[in-house]
């Protein structure tokens, strides 16, 4: 990241760092000139009273920033009593009217209110004091994360006391001690702690937190992912840091052959890495229209100008473990035409096979025959249906409990999945359900026919490994 060509910390707590350290040496500067034998430019000495001065307002007033100037007057005169200052009084006084004089940081807001120029410069400066908290031991770091777990307004400060114990202060080792605690006692909610753990580790990680954090964290998170007893939007959001983390599910480019048929399925719907695949190896360059996609497929290509499925971008849909959505019929066929030639190439596909879309017939032989693919009463804690409310898709790993027989996941729910099939009308069937879809449209006999065109946020594909026929 650069500013001004000059080039800006990546992470989010080095970033405060270096603007908070920009704001005090200026305001300090300020403050000094015409009076030098008073003041130092000390940016250490001036955090010791502001950090714990923004960890009191964050207490008193979180997620407003405003703190009234009595109030304020009485936190610094304790804090300044705490520092080696021969009048603490006076260097309150001294304090509040360098406030007024020459706002920077800290700035008056009329009515006698107080407060930063940004409420994340007030987070991050309490991160800070709650970091100077556990100098010694980080007993008190993990008590006070974990007595704010549920508290939105104290989210970030959470992320960046990791960040800060971990990055700026160079001690991975504590910080892992830190989120390990917190997935081990899970204070809170359920789930709630092992979430903003998964997200403080998506922070910090590889730099600020030790190997042994970033194993019980994402154990924990897995295993939140995957709890049927445990709230949808936790097990979601663990699962969506898993992704982040670019932890694959496992087995993601398996196929699973069906007892007595001739085909293999996938056993998960394509997902954006996958997919992201297929961009990188050109799949929607022109140079790719003659190999890989059909004559129709390549008109409306060309005409719509396709670049990418048509939710690439869209936060909701696509993390890496997610199912690939916004995708046509004709991009999902020249998906399967690339895959062909790709494994046909490396020699894990024979000659004489190749990778398609399944057929109503094969899709519905990989579900079985019951009502749902795990049985006969629908279940909504094995498939994300509109009962999950979760409103949008899950990572395609997320629901064992509602696997087929076969072990081939999410036949019911999550996105519908084109099928190779026709209705009389010329569209394509699509098969399993959604997201967006209740329970009666996720049975392995419910389907409902599609424009090839379509591109919606609630459908994607999965694929089958077929024998050629030649004609």
């Amino acid at each position: 990241m650069k500013r001004n060509e000059i080039q800006l910390p990546e992470r989010r707590v080095e970033l405060y760092e270096a603007y908070v350290k920009i704001l005090l040496q200026k305001w300090n500067l300020a403050r000094s000139l015409g009076e030098a034998s008073q003041y130092a430019v000390d940016v250490k000495a001036t955090l010791k009273v502001l950090a714990p001065l923004a960890l009191w307002m964050h207490a008193t007033s979180p997620g407003v920033g405003l703190v009234r100037e009595r109030g304020m007057r009485r936190e610094l005169k304790r804090i300044y009593t705490r520092l080696p200052v021969a009048d603490p009084e006076a260097a309150t006084e001294r304090f509040l009217e360098d406030v007024h004089k020459h706002a920077n940081l800290l700035v008056e807001r009329g009515a006698r209110e107080y407060g930063f120029i940004h409420l994340t410069f007030q987070e991050y400066l309490a991160a800070v004091a709650i970091v100077a908290h556990g100098q010694e031991d980080v007993d008190k770091i993990v008590a006070i994360l974990s007595e704010h777990v549920d508290d939105d307004n104290w989210h970030e400060v959470s992320l960046l006391t990791v960040g800060y114990l971990g990055i700026v202060q160079e001690r991975d080792k504590a910080a892992a001690t830190v989120l390990s605690r917190l997935v081990t006692e899970q204070p809170g909610e359920p789930g709630t702690a092992v979430v903003l753990a998964g997200q403080a580790l998506l922070d910090a990680w590889p730099v600020g937190v030790a190997l042994s954090g970033y194993e019980n964290v994402t154990a924990a998170c897995h295993a939140l992912m995957i709890d049927p007893q445990m709230p949808p939007r936790q097990r979601l959001a663990a699962g969506l840091v898993l992704a982040d983390l670019d932890i694959d599910p496992p087995g993601l480019d398996d196929f699973v052959t069906v007892p007595g048929w001739d085909f293999a399925i996938g056993r998960y719907p394509v997902t954006n890495k996958q997919y992201q695949r297929f961009i990188d190896a050109g799949g929607y360059a022109a140079e790719s229209e003659n190999r890989w996609w059909s004559e129709e497929g390549r008109r409306y290509k060309q005409r719509n100008d396709w670049k990418s499925p048509r939710y690439w971008q869209d936060d909701r849909f696509n993390h890496s473990s997610q199912p690939v959505v916004g995708i046509s019929w004709y991009e999902a066929n020249a998906y399967c035409a690339w895959l062909t030639a790709a494994k046909q190439r490396t020699g894990v596909l024979q000659q004489n096979q190749e990778i398609r879309l399944p057929t109503q017939a094969q899709w519905m032989q990989a579900a079985g025959s019951r009502q749902y693919p795990w049985g006969e009463t629908f279940d909504a804690a094995k498939a994300n249906t509109e009962e999950s409310e979760l409103g949008q898709t899950s990572p395609v790993h997320m629901y064992p409990d509602g696997v087929s027989s076969e072990g081939i996941f999410d036949l019911s729910g999550n996105v519908w999945e084109w099928t190779a099939d026709l209705a009389t009308d010329g569209w394509p069937w699509q098969k399993g359900g959604a997201w967006y879809w209740n329970k009666d449209r996720a049975t392995t006999a419910a389907r409902d026919g599609n424009h090839p065109l379509v591109r919606n946020l609630e459908g994607g594909f999965r694929v089958v490994v077929v024998p050629i026929l030649r004609g």
